[in-house]
């Protein structure tokens, strides 16, 4: 229900809003002070009341991280069959 009161309010903005959704890499502290920006922003107590009012959609997210595309190879042995010169490799003769 949100995000449609949030569509409604921007379809009817005039002028048209600024609006952008954007990937950045950020160090963990860095989007640390990024929310902080964005939550002082939003918050801020004093606003210029006599003037033309503007919404303000502060927000940051990580979304969920794919696999790695190479994953480090394990050093772990690996469970297959032995190597055919080993004597746990039987083989049957017919």
């Amino acid at each position: 229900m949100a995000f449609r009161a949030l569509a409604a309010e921007i379809a009817t903005a005039e002028p048209e809003p600024f609006l952008i959704m954007r990937t950045l890499r950020l160090t963990p502290e860095h989007a640390q002070q990024l929310t902080s920006t964005l939550h002082d922003l939003a918050h801020q107590a004093q606003d210029a009341s006599d003037q033309a009012r503007y919404g303000l959609l502060p927000g940051l997210c990580q979304p969920a991280q794919p696999p790695p595309l190479n994953p480090a190879p394990s050093a772990a042995p690996t469970t297959g069959p032995p190597p055919a010169d080993e004597p746990d490799n039987e083989t049957s003769a017919m």
